[in-house]
């Protein structure tokens, strides 16, 4: 994650932060480039929809979603995103769901992450000299919340291994208990209740556990002492 602070230092690499420059400094970058290697996977920070997926550098694509307060451009993903996750333009997507795997480039591969306002069809680039694209957001501040306090996980992947977790540590039984214990308005309908999966990685993350969504040994473990 790259920024610039609040004192004027600049934390991570200068080059990856919101308008760091381009193209031999006529261009500013409009998003904050998030490092992955290629293959991982990009999952939706909220609810919504997508909007359009169109190829975007090089061999990768621009996968734009409408989280209904904010559009982001999840970018650099790799061309079969939507075809591997069974999604298209228009398909809704939940808060943790795998949207895209980050493409292969030259050598490594990120997410290239930009904000717009809401109702934003499209991307916009930033030429220096020009007047900022009214649409175009700094995506700064949404990062930094979603890494004090989203969740990061595959929560598809997270859900199929609780259907089996819950089965070989039998704990599908106390669903209404683990909701309790977890502060679930709603208990969970089976183990595999992809709501269960972000709700056990809120709890994870703040009891100091991997946070992958799945409630192994480990986890189960922590949850007896309460269910």
């Amino acid at each position: 994650m790259s920024f610039l602070d609040v004192g004027g230092e600049i934390v991570g690499s200068k080059d990856r932060r919101f308008l760091a420059m381009r193209g031999g400094g006529v261009r500013y970058h409009v998003a904050v480039d998030l490092y992955g290697i290629p293959g991982d996977a990009v999952v939706a920070c909220r609810d919504g929809a997508v909007v359009s997926f169109k190829s975007f550098y090089k061999n990768s694509y621009s996968l734009l979603v409408n989280h209904g307060d904010v559009v982001v451009n999840y970018s650099e993903v790799a061309a079969d995103s939507l075809e591997n996750n069974g999604l298209a333009v228009g398909s809704q997507v939940k808060a943790g769901q795998r949207i895209g795997t980050v493409a292969q480039l030259d050598v490594n591969g990120m997410c290239h992450f930009e904000t717009y306002t809401t109702g934003t069809k499209g991307t916009s680039s930033w030429m220096v000299g020009e007047e900022r694209p009214r649409s175009l957001l700094n995506p700064t501040k949404l990062l930094l919340h979603l890494a004090g306090n989203g969740v990061g996980i595959d929560v598809a992947e997270a859900a199929a291994k609780n259907r089996d977790f819950g089965q070989s540590l039998e704990w599908q039984t106390k669903l209404k208990e683990i909701a309790h214990v977890l502060g679930m308005s709603t208990a969970p309908y089976g183990a595999d209740d992809p709501a269960l999966a972000v709700a056990v990685a809120q709890w994870q993350l703040a009891n100091k556990l991997v946070e992958d969504g799945v409630i192994k040994q480990d986890t189960w473990d922590s949850f007896k002492r309460a269910v």
